[in-house]
């Protein structure tokens, strides 16, 4: 079985996720750069609604792609589709999906509402994810929390 690693990507802190990504990765093991797009929904007659550019978040996905093969990773990418109020729950499912070894993500994913917001976003990527989480970026109050089962943080 090959090992999988999840890199969430976002052009705010690809660079950081990429890194904590290679240094995690062990031969043979695949990154998957997962790009998400959040969504809001107006309605039955609005719609669904991008928060964000697709082909920017598709674009952050590729790029760390190639900076993840130049470090001669094996690496694919992926782009999905969120609502503004799931992203650490669409992480976990793909990383679920994928039978991921780990979970990278950056911090700044997910502070989209401010702080307080980012914080329940990281508590609910740690409780949903089927495996360990590793955060880069700025520190926040759940970057030390240590759980040794699936959901593990450590701080990357």
């Amino acid at each position: 079985m090959t090992d999988r690693i999840v890199a969430v990507v976002d052009p705010s802190g690809a660079e950081r996720t990429i890194a904590s990504a290679a240094e995690f990765a062990r031969p043979g093991t695949e990154v998957i750069a997962l790009a998400l797009v959040e969504y809001e929904y107006l309605g039955y007659r609005g719609g669904f609604v991008p928060l964000a550019d697709p082909d920017e978040a598709a674009a952050a996905a590729r790029r760390a792609v190639a900076a993840l093969e130049r470090r001669g990773i094996r690496s694919r990418a992926a782009v999905r589709p969120v609502s503004r109020v799931g992203p650490a729950r669409e992480v976990a499912a793909v990383a679920s999906e994928l039978d991921a070894a780990a979970i990278v993500a950056d911090r700044q994913t997910f502070i989209v509402g401010g702080s307080r917001r980012a914080e329940r976003g990281i508590r609910s990527l740690i409780r949903h994810a089927p495996c360990p989480v590793a955060l880069t970026g700025d520190r926040t109050r759940y970057a030390d929390r240590a759980r040794r089962s699936p959901g593990e943080v450590c701080a990357a």
